[in-house]
């Protein structure tokens, strides 16, 4: 098909081709402008990524210290309930070390007492041992004196016990050099 004859030009082509200039000038403009927007918003896009990276790190970070944190307040848990149960056992281990130490000041006192009461005794044995002594040295002196005037024939059954006695007391009673008599 053959073109067909062009159109003879109009004085409102030219208001129409300036027309159209003017919209392409527009156009080329609102192009650029989109370019511009599409590259901001690349841009803006590109930011908003790397913040979301970010954040998503800074919230990973978060949990990885959260959990660190919660590791070591169940550390440290752990490490206050062992400690509270060895400071029960040391609690106890002194409850027991206190009764016996009561116990063995009680033992003590009991001790001192008896000790005293061994000495109060021993003094009182060493007051009646001076009696006796006394006693002793007195009978040997009078029994010594009776059986030298009497001879054993006259002696009766009572005297007999006597001159027994007199003679085990003689021979279990030291000598000042401190030897029996036999």
């Amino acid at each position: 098909m053959p073109i067909a004859d062009p159109v003879p030009a109009t004085s409102g082509d030219d208001e129409r081709s300036q027309r159209i200039r003017t919209l392409e000038a527009e156009n080329a403009r609102l192009r650029r402008l989109v370019a511009r927007v599409r590259a901001t918003s690349r841009k803006w896009h590109s930011q908003s990524a790397h913040a979301a990276d970010r954040i998503a790190a800074a919230h990973a970070h978060a949990e990885e210290r959260e959990l660190a944190a919660a590791r070591r307040v169940a550390s440290v848990g752990e490490r206050l309930a062992e400690a509270e149960s060895a400071a029960h056992l040391l609690q106890a281990e002194v409850d027991r070390l206190r009764k016996q130490l009561a116990n063995e000041e009680q033992l003590a006192r009991e001790r001192q007492s008896a000790a005293e009461a061994t000495r109060q005794m021993a003094a009182s044995v060493s007051v009646e041992r001076q009696r006796f002594r006394k006693l002793d040295q007195h009978f040997r002196i009078l029994a010594g004196r009776y059986f030298r005037r009497h001879a054993p024939e006259t002696w009766d059954e009572f005297d007999r016990e006597i001159y027994g006695t007199y003679k085990s007391l003689r021979a279990s009673t030291p000598t000042k050099n401190g030897r029996t008599r036999r």
